[in-house]
């Protein structure tokens, strides 16, 4: 404002300045008259108006010099005749005299003339020459004035945008502050209704430990008030003892929430403790906690989920009497939601004659990928493959995790073209999608297949089926490609090769030409005489030409025909027959160990036929072990409880076999295990992996929590044996311990 105020104030006083230095400058350079007052002027200052100063003073200082120039010439002529007038004269001194005024005449002569030329170079070159430079100082100063002006009012109005900025920014600062406000709002809401839903005892922890929620059961099984909880410090609040020490009481445990977060591990945190409760009672506290880590890796917060541990046996909770219907790990729905899914859809088409689609995915050379980066770097792949199915697919459909490497989509009421165009899409995205893992990039892809489910199509068994056949065409011919399963002569030429397939193996089975071979799974430490060794039984088929035939090659046909629990009764009376007739084997081991097929417990009385194949033989139950998959245990929990509950109590073992995933722990918790059997791929890259090293101790320490043993599956070299003995596994298995065991036949 002072600025404008001066500017303006100064303006007329410039305007001002600058028509009188017109006006001088005209009077001292124009050669044109100058119409100006000349009232009160002399009569040289009237003609300098005139003609011009210049011009005035030259003309003047002309004259001048003339007239003086006259006197001087006329004095000097009459000094010239002076020694002529001297004699002429009659008096000497009257002649004298007359030449001392002649001399003195010449003096002032001389006198004048200086004063003339000094006179013409004052008026003529100094006196314009000066006049010239204050009219350039003048000029110069102007400008200055100007070039000052100009640039004030340039950081006056850079300021001002600046200023016009900040004020934007700082109105969209409080409207992100406002819909940040908002959004913690909507989130703090969100997660106390999540936190509400959830019947399990799960504790929100930040970064510094402090609650920030917590479930109905989790204050229940801690004897706290929310308002005794939240905002709090977990560890200062709730009373956690060492319970591995003698007297827990004297060792209070306030530095394993804080060592979890600092790790930043997506590998949960097991501790076993000792819990007194806000009413003062002690229990024996399981607590697992699961660091949640930002995009850049640092941790922002934790879950830790509590369970009161018990010894014996380990009743599942109300909670999950259910199955989940998602996928722990990759957030689609569970395989028993699409069963009952792709039975309703398939019984709706064949009422109503309407067509639905199922879309098959699988990920090429997923094994590749987890035999070079690790177990976790196929987890994560799994993952965002998961994530782009649930983008591409969930406004049309639904996602689900059909099987380990497999996703599936059930589209109701639609027609192949518009699926095709979704299958595009998702092929796409995962093969833009840059995968990494550890700072090395990878490329995957995946192979899509797509099949009707029609009124006079297959049921839910032929149409997986059909879709991995088709899935197992396209990555025979590279993957990353979407196909549409067409009807054909090959689905009656499939179901005659299963159906020969099938009679094949019976028929050699009946006929003395199946075979059973064994290998030893034995402790770790030799001085575990607690610990007595086991042996798995594996099934061969004898050819006619006399080759032994793996599993692989024959029971895809078995298992497509439902004739899995043939197969599992004839081996479990084979190896009972086997174990029993082989001398000492009994008394030295603690039993033999055989893998049951998933599809097997689901048949109802698949653990009425197992209990009386063991009654019969006359083994002890303790001396069999049945090997269920972590997956299938994981997905189908409700199911293997049955089998479980059925044959357990009869003495009979529990081992969830290829353990390798977090998802397994909720096996681990709601089923009585005895023995974890820890996936092969952990094992090989233990010693070169160290996420693969920790998550291998996760397992290994999870499962020691829990009370059930441990067993290393793929030993093959001993310093993979070194190492599992350094980590405390109880059992190990491969041919680095016994490559034939005592079982054969």
């Amino acid at each position: 404002m002072e600025t404008r105020a001066v500017s303006g104030h100064g303006g007329a006083g410039a305007a001002s300045q600058a028509l009188h230095k017109t006006r001088v400058h005209h009077m001292i350079d124009s050669d044109e008259p100058d119409t100006g007052d000349q009232a009160g002027l002399n009569p040289l200052d009237r003609l300098r108006r005139r003609y011009g100063v210049m011009r005035v003073n030259v003309v003047t200082a002309l004259v001048c010099f003339t007239i003086f120039a006259s006197v001087g010439v006329w004095l000097t002529t009459v000094y010239r005749l002076g020694p002529q007038a001297r004699a002429m004269a009659a008096d000497p001194a009257a002649a004298e005299a007359f030449i001392n005024g002649l001399l003195v005449a010449r003096l002032a002569l001389v006198l004048a003339l200086a004063v003339s030329v000094f006179l013409v170079f004052y008026f003529g070159f100094i006196r314009p020459l000066e006049q010239q430079r204050r009219r350039m100082k003048a000029a110069l100063d102007e400008a200055s004035d100007t070039n000052e002006l100009d640039l004030l009012s340039y950081w006056y109005e850079r300021r001002s945008k600046q200023l016009k900025v900040a004020l934007e920014d700082n109105a969209s600062l409080r409207k992100e502050a406002e819909a940040l406000r908002a959004s913690e709002e909507t989130d703090r809401r969100l997660l106390d209704s999540g936190l509400g839903f959830s019947a399990d005892a799960l504790v929100l922890v930040d970064r510094a430990g402090v609650v920030r929620g917590a479930t109905a059961a989790a204050l229940h099984l801690l004897g706290y008030h929310d308002y005794q909880l939240v905002g709090k410090s977990f560890l200062d609040t709730v009373e956690l003892y060492d319970a591995s020490k003698d007297h827990p009481e004297e060792y209070r445990v306030r530095e394993w929430l804080d060592v979890t977060l600092q790790k930043a591990s997506s590998i949960p945190e097991v501790g076993m403790f000792k819990l007194k409760d806000g009413h003062g009672k002690d229990h024996d506290l399981l607590a697992t906690c699961l660091c949640v880590t930002d995009s850049s890796g640092h941790a922002v917060g934790g879950y830790i989920r509590l369970e009161l541990a018990d010894a014996g046996r380990r009743e599942l909770p109300k909670a999950m009497s259910v199955s989940s219907r998602k996928d722990p790990m990759t957030g689609l729905l569970s395989k028993q939601v699409f069963e009952s899914r792709c039975d309703e859809l398939v019984d709706i088409a064949r009422r109503q004659d309407d067509e639905h689609q199922f879309v098959f995915i699988a990920i090429d050379r997923l094994h590749d990928i987890t035999a070079k980066f690790g177990h976790w770097a196929g987890e994560e792949t799994l993952w965002h493959v998961a994530q782009a199915v649930s983008r591409e697919v969930g406004a049309v459909g639904d996602g689900y995790r059909v099987s380990t490497d497999r996703f599936g989509v059930l589209v109701a009421f639609s027609k192949v073209d518009q699926v095709m165009d979704i299958c595009h899409r998702l092929r796409l995205a995962v093969e833009a999608h840059e995968f990494s893992w550890q700072g090395e990039p990878f490329d995957t892809t995946i192979s899509i297949a797509v099949v009707s489910l029609r009124p006079d199509g297959e049921g839910r068994r032929g149409l997986l089926t059909i879709a991995n056949d088709l899935i197992k065409q396209i990555q025979a011919d590279g993957g990353n490609d979407c196909r549409v399963y067409a009807a054909s002569e090959s689905l009656f030429e499939r179901r005659r090769n299963d159906a020969e397939w099938s009679d094949w193996l019976f028929t050699r089975l009946d006929g003395g030409f199946g075979h059973l071979i064994s290998q030893g799974i034995r402790p770790v430490l030799d001085d575990h005489a607690d610990l007595r060794p086991w042996a798995e039984v594996l099934l061969r088929v004898e050819d006619d030409d006399g080759v032994w035939i793996t599993p692989g090659t024959y029971l895809p046909a078995i298992e497509r025909r439902a004739e899995t629990t043939r197969v599992d009764l004839w081996v479990l009376a084979r190896a009972l027959e086997l174990a029993k007739t082989t001398e000492g084997f009994l008394s030295d081991h603690a039993g033999f160990t055989i893998n049951l097929f998933g599809a097997s417990l689901d048949s109802p009385d698949f653990a009425k036929d197992v209990n009386r194949i063991i009654s019969d033989s006359g083994v002890s139950p303790e001396h069999v072990c049945f090997e269920i998959d972590e997956r299938f245990a994981s997905a189908h929990v409700s199911t293997v409880r049955g089998f479980v509950e059925a044959t357990r109590p009869t003495g009979g073992k529990i081992a969830l076999d290829r353990c390798k995933a977090s998802a397994g722990l909720g096996a681990l918790r709601a089923l009585p295990i005895d023995y974890v059997k820890i996936s092969d791929a952990l094992v090989r890259r233990m010693l070169v992996d160290p996420i693969d090293r920790a998550h291998l101790d996760w397992i290994n320490d999870a499962a020691h929590q829990l009370g059930v043993k441990t067993v290393a599956t793929g030993v093959e070299q001993e310093d993979w044996l070194q190492e599992l003995r350094r980590l405390g596994v109880d059992y190990a298995q491969g041919v680095r311990v016994n490559k034939i065991g005592p079982l054969m036949v």
